[in-house]
């Protein structure tokens, strides 16, 4: 998908100052960091929820399907 965008000198100087060499990769950077935000809230929203189980249950499960000796 292409986005056609108006940037501006300001803009650009912010993608400079933020280290990327093009705005796209700067773009692309804010998409991450975005969705590693919604990923953050979705988990908050599950606690409230109560849509947790314990830790114990979580490892013992983790461990058997990754092949990893049981910690105990």
């Amino acid at each position: 998908m292409t986005i056609d965008l108006k940037i501006g000198e300001q803009e650009k100087l912010q993608c400079v100052e933020a280290g990327f060499a093009t705005m796209e990769e700067y773009l692309y950077s804010l998409l991450a960091q975005d969705r590693e935000r919604l990923a953050i809230l979705k988990g908050l929203a599950d606690v409230e929820a109560g849509r947790v189980r314990p830790f114990k249950e979580f490892d013992a499960e983790f461990r058997k399907q990754n092949g990893i000796n049981s910690a105990d």
